[in-house]
Formats: C-alpha cells, sequence, structure tokens
C-alpha cells in the first residue's frame, strides 16, 4: 500500500473514533474515555510531525494549536484520576483520606473546565483535519522513509547512552510514542533488533512517568500548607520514591535489551 493510502486510511480511523467518544456528552465521560482521547490525539500530533517533515510549509504547531486546550484540560483530569487511584490504597489513613477529599473538588472543576473546552472540540478537530487531508495526499514514500530512518537514528542515540536522566527518559518517552504510532499508521514492520521490546519500555517508562507526576502533585501540594507532613503521606513518598527507583533500573535494564 501506497504512503498517502495507507496514511489515509489510518487518519480515518482515528477521525471515526474521536467522533465516537464527541457524540457523548463531556459530563459523561468516563475515565477510559479520557484516555482514550488522549491517545487519539497523540496519534493524531504523531501524523502531524510525519506530515510536517514530508511537506512544505506545514507548520506542525500551528495545526495542532486547534486541540492542544482540548489535549491538555484531558490530562488535568487524567492527573487527577490516576492520582486518586494510586492513593485510594491508603485511604484507611485518615490524613489520605483528607487529601483525597482535597482532590474531589480539584477534578469538578477540571471536569467543568474539559466541558466548556469539549463544546469547541468539532469546530477545533474540524480545522485542524482541513490541514491534514490535503497534506496526506502529498506524501512521498522517500521522505516517510528518511523520516522513519532519522527517528529511529535519534532513539538509538539515547538507548546507548549510559545513563538516562530524567529529561532524557522524558524525551525517549516521546520518541518512542511518535515512532511507534506512525510505523503503525504506515502498517511498517521493523527488523531492527533495537526496536523489538519498544512496547515493554514505553509501558515501563509510562509507569515511571504517572509516579513522577503523582510526587509533583504531592510536592505542590505540601509547599501549600495542606498538613501533608505527616507519617502516613510521608510513607506513601517514600514508598513512591522506592518504586520510581525500581523502574529506572528496570528501564535501563530494558533499554539495554534494545
Amino acid at each position: 500500500m501506497k504512503p498517502g493510502k495507507a496514511l489515509q486510511q489510518y487518519f480515518k480511523e482515528r477521525v471515526i473514533a474521536i467522533e465516537v467518544l464527541l457524540k457523548k456528552s463531556g459530563k459523561k465521560f468516563t475515565k477510559e474515555d479520557f484516555h482514550e482521547l488522549r491517545v487519539e490525539i497523540k496519534k493524531l500530533r504523531a501524523l502531524i510531525e510525519l506530515l510536517a517533515f514530508s511537506t512544505k510549509n506545514f507548520e506542525s504547531k500551528i495545526i495542532f494549536k486547534p486541540v492542544k486546550k482540548i489535549f491538555n484540560q484531558a490530562g488535568k483530569v487524567r492527573e487527577i484520576q490516576l492520582e486518586k487511584t494510586s492513593f485510594n490504597r491508603y485511604k484507611e489513613h485518615s490524613q489520605v483520606k483528607a487529601y483525597l477529599q482535597k482532590l474531589h473538588p480539584k477534578e469538578l472543576k477540571a471536569k467543568k473546565n474539559f466541558s466548556a473546552v469539549y463544546k469547541t472540540a468539532p469546530y477545533r478537530l474540524a480545522k485542524m483535519y482541513a490541514h491534514i487531508i490535503p497534506a496526506i495526499k502529498k506524501v512521498d514514500g522517500r521522505d516517510v522513509k528518511k523520516y522513519t530512518a532519522g527517528k529511529e537514528k535519534e532513539i538509538k542515540k539515547l538507548l546507548h547512552s549510559k545513563k538516562l536522566k530524567s529529561p532524557q527518559v522524558h524525551e525517549l518517552r516521546s520518541m518512542l510514542k511518535e515512532w511507534h504510532y506512525n510505523i503503525k499508521s504506515l502498517d511498517l514492520k521493523t527488523s531492527d533488533n533495537a526496536f523489538k521490546n519498544a512496547d515493554s519500555l514505553q509501558d515501563l517508562i509510562g509507569k515511571w512517568h504517572d509516579i513522577r507526576m503523582i510526587k509533583r502533585n504531592l510536592a505542590q501540594a505540601a509547599k501549600k500548607q495542606m498538613s501533608l507532613q505527616t507519617k502516613p503521606i510521608l510513607q506513601i513518598r517514600h514508598r513512591l520514591n522506592l518504586r520510581e527507583q525500581k523502574l529506572r533500573k528496570e528501564i535501563n535494564t530494558e533499554r539495554r535489551k534494545q
């Protein structure tokens, strides 16, 4: 299948998936809906980066801008939901229960803000689609090969680093997602051993990223003097630290397998 046809089919699938979600009211969105919406938008963002590489005068940041606000607002809700899920296992502690209670109004506010932006989603998405459709028709197979080869080279460079620091892990996560989505969109197979465990590596980095996010939110809450410097909370932060360190080791072990 030619790149243009493969991308058109992939793009059509993304549009259908998003339209199914848009039939729901923003207020009735479940955890899974928020996650799915963000994944579908990530896939479109990856496609936009591919098109920006292979099409002249295709500004990826400008084209993605209409839906960036929807994506970010859904992310804020998703963060709070992940945090609540993580802390539910410790809710027998009164201090943790109090913290979870404080998260509830935050989640309601984030959902309200999402619903307000969500109402404009059809218009915002249509604006983005109008740029994507003509660009897909111009895609050249040679440019696609250059793009995928370039991405794989960048990923390998990070994989071969002696030890990944936090910013590099974030960078690797972003690169792997973009590469993975675009390989799927073109239905390409890679025989390169460097990517044989890409899925398991992405999964580990995703878990690591979630823990970092929860720790960051705890630190911010502590600064706001929410009485978090109590034994149960400190114990949880300690467990999160241990879990983060373990995941970092697992990430580096998995990276060496690539």
